[in-house]
């Protein structure tokens, strides 16, 4: 018998690769099929599922508009398995949850509470209700070993690591003569050392920064035209990125390791770097990162927030070490059978 899933997050669902993992993972038990996220976009109904769009302004008050929407779209489809990749969608599931059997799968890719700067106090009561609501899931999907103790009130049997790694496209790292290449792609957060990377930008005019993302802050939407060796690339579809990277010198990592998600993090980013052999820039304190940084790479790491002025840059070449890490611990499809794997063990019992 196949099974009714509804995927879930109050957010872009297609923002991490994560949802591309789970529809593989689950695609020999999964029947009817249902996605509910908050997008401008008007609701789809396709031959394999239908997709719900929340399409208010995120904010407080929309956010417990959302609860409700979530709830609704459960009552009306009954399924078998949700699959949470949010700790703010917790509440109408686990609400539904006490009134009706489904098994509840946790997609964590972020530590909340680790993620920003919250005092103290905050950032215990989000671990705390995390931790609380994750009582309730059959199965609880982290990105690292982390996640072990972040999830230190949980049953540790309930804890499997799927690493966020990224697909294989066949781009390879080349070597540049020219300009030495910079690349930031993603999120602009000031958590990502943004003040120094500009300065150094700025500084340097023979530096080049390849940018690629889909929205960019008011106040650098100001600064880029004015720098002829900022390269602003859109959004681009993964494929593309590989290969805007795959042109590049160094891919910038520079999160703030002083929050605890970002000392043990592994981003998107870090897997394509492996995939493709391109060498990255990472603070020091970012550990996973940092241990690859020796005498066999030209990864570098630096003080986060320190000037950029000194860093020892060089046109660069194709990684094997990068490569071969890659092949041997986050190969794609050796990883999404895995998932598959756990996926279906922990499903078949619903």
């Amino acid at each position: 018998m196949r099974l009714k899933f509804l995927f879930t997050g109050p957010r872009d669902l297609y923002a991490t690769p994560a949802l591309d993992k789970l529809l593989f993972a689950t695609k020999f038990i999964r029947g009817e099929t249902v996605l509910v996220h908050w997008s401008s976009n008007n609701d789809i109904t396709k031959k394999d599922h239908t997709e719900y769009h929340f399409t208010h302004k995120k904010n407080y008050i929309n956010l417990i508009k959302w609860q409700w929407f979530l709830y609704k779209k459960m009552v009306k489809h009954k399924p078998n398995v949700v699959v949470n990749m949010s700790i703010l969608s917790f509440f109408p599931i686990v609400f539904y949850r006490l009134t009706n059997k489904i098994k509840i799968i946790y997609d964590c890719r972020d530590y909340l509470a680790e993620s920003y700067n919250f005092n103290i106090f905050f950032s215990i009561i989000i671990k705390l209700f995390e931790n609380i609501a994750t009582y309730f899931s059959s199965l609880i999907i982290v990105p690292d070993s982390h996640g072990y103790k972040y999830f230190n009130l949980c049953k540790q049997n309930k804890i499997h690591v799927i690493h966020n790694t990224v697909r294989d496209t066949n781009a390879r790292k080349k070597h540049n003569k020219g300009n030495i290449k910079l690349a930031y792609l993603g999120y602009f957060s000031q958590d990502r050392n943004l003040n120094q990377i500009f300065k150094f930008i700025e500084r340097n005019p023979k530096i080049e920064l390849h940018i690629a993302c889909n929205y960019i802050p008011e106040k650098l939407r100001r600064i880029i035209p004015n720098l002829h060796n900022i390269i602003y690339h859109g959004r681009l579809e993964h494929k593309d990125a590989q290969k805007l990277l795959s042109k590049m010198d160094y891919c910038l990592l520079m999160y703030n390791p002083s929050l605890g998600n970002y000392q043990y993090i592994q981003p998107t980013k870090f897997y394509d770097c492996l995939s493709i052999g391109l060498p990255y820039i990472c603070s020091k304190g970012m550990v996973n990162l940092e241990k690859h940084v020796n005498n066999k790479t030209e990864n570098i790491s630096w003080e986060y927030g320190m000037s950029m002025n000194d860093l020892p840059l060089k046109n660069t070449n194709f990684s094997v070490y990068s490569r071969n890490i890659y092949n041997e611990k986050y190969d794609y499809e050796k990883i999404l059978y895995e998932y598959k794997d756990v996926m279906e063990t922990v499903c078949k019992e619903t």
